[in-house]
């Protein structure tokens, strides 16, 4: 019997999906590997750190076509402002190329892609454009307007007034693509909600697929005894960790928050207390945290799992989030337990709670962080791990988006097919 043809589908991406060392990514990077087991996949994109330029080779090996474009964020920085002028959201202008444009109508003109699929509203002008693809998909990922909303409610004007604009011109964009497109992906069930919930949207569009986690490579017993070794002199310390991208505003502000209400008293409770900051870029004030005693400020790392693995406790203090936060899964895989704010645990089951430690007021950081023992901090881990197993494989999450894609009759090949 002849196997089926392999269809054409095309993925565009606001960034560069490796390596996936950020939430985005790491959801752009199992999209793009799913996509190119089951298409035959172009993918096209933009690339923001010149670092990343080294990883395309890569991607030309796994993909049939790959393009992508610089983005220097300092230059298009001052160029999205004339966003303001024409009376469009910031993040919209940020994106738009006249190279991406030009390739895109090369690749119009050789005929329609079966599928067109798009990361992030931001690459939602593009996936629009007539003539490219049969069915055209968007993954939003994550409600930008309502992060916008929030950050707003966090600023002082101007910065107040310019966020509050852009939340409400993200809505009316967010709106518009659910009617123009065949169908929306958001990250949770509570973000397709507020999406459907939008002036003029086309609620019944509107879907999600979780972010999942690689529970192979987040394993206890994927990191090496040595690398979880400790010098003897800390061998009594309680090792605290809270990781991610630390030139990210609410990571900036979430480790503001904790060491300001949280840390002098919880340190000066329990001196053995020791925090290590894991993330790259760190902001001057981030940097400068690391001049407070039992404190550690590492940038980039290569590896975030030998510090999960150290860890006797994960923080996610965040004051404003969206959509599932890979942080919290990832330190869950790793079977750690993690003490989390109401906004970190947003988009996670009500079964996940009983795996962790919510925290809401500082009196409650500090509480746990001076009263837990190791045999409950191991129990809670263990918890951890199976909550995750049963619900946040990758492969199960994608699954979701696979039956969403077979709806719209673009059936990709399975893997083994």
């Amino acid at each position: 019997m002849t196997k089926p043809a392999k269809k054409c589908a095309l993925l565009l991406v606001h960034r560069i999906p490796f390596p996936p060392d950020k939430g985005d990514k790491i959801r752009s990077w199992q999209l793009t590997q799913y996509l190119a087991q089951k298409y035959h996949l172009t993918l096209g994109g933009f690339v923001d750190e010149e670092r990343d330029w080294r990883y395309v080779e890569r991607l030309e090996k796994l993909c049939e076509t790959v393009k992508f474009f610089p983005l220097h964020r300092e230059k298009v920085k001052w160029k999205s402002l004339t966003g303001l002028l024409r009376g469009e959201a910031l993040s919209q202008t940020f994106y738009r190329s006249k190279a991406m444009d030009k390739w895109l109508s090369t690749l119009c003109a050789k005929g329609p892609f079966d599928l067109v699929m798009g990361f992030s509203s931001s690459m939602g002008q593009y996936v629009t454009r007539k003539g490219l693809g049969r069915v055209r998909l968007l993954d939003m990922v994550d409600a930008d307007s309502d992060k916008w909303r929030q950050y707003a409610k966090q600023k002082c004007f101007p910065e107040s007034w310019l966020y509050h604009r852009e939340a409400k011109r993200l809505q009316k964009d967010e709106a518009l693509l659910s009617r123009q497109l065949d169908g929306v992906f958001l990250i949770t069930p509570e973000e397709a909600d507020y999406v459907r919930a939008l002036s003029g949207a086309d609620s019944a569009k509107i879907d999600y697929w979780r972010n999942g986690v690689d529970l192979d490579y987040f394993n206890p017993a994927s990191v090496s005894v040595d690398e979880k070794e400790v010098e003897p002199d800390q061998t009594a310390r309680c090792e605290i960790v809270f990781a991610g991208a630390m030139d990210y505003w609410a990571n900036v502000q979430a480790i503001d928050w904790f060491m300001t209400k949280v840390w002098p008293r919880a340190k000066a409770q329990n001196p053995d207390l020791h925090l290590t900051i894991v993330g790259s870029n760190p902001t001057p004030k981030v940097r400068a945290l690391a001049t407070q005693d039992g404190v550690e400020v590492t940038g980039r790392v290569a590896d975030v799992r030998p510090f999960l693995a150290r860890a006797s406790l994960i923080i996610a203090p965040l004051q404003i989030a969206r959509g599932v936060q890979n942080k919290v899964l990832e330190a869950m895989a790793m079977a750690k337990p993690v003490i989390a704010s109401p906004q970190a645990l947003e988009g996670l089951e009500a079964e996940a709670h009983d795996c962790l430690y919510p925290a809401t007021q500082a009196e409650d950081w500090v509480n746990l962080l001076g009263e837990l023992t190791p045999a409950q901090r191991a129990e809670k881990g263990a918890a951890a791990r199976l909550f995750v197993e049963r619900h946040y494989g990758w492969r199960g999450q994608l699954a979701r988006l696979g039956a969403h894609l077979d709806s719209f009759a673009v059936h990709g090949l399975d893997p083994e097919e």
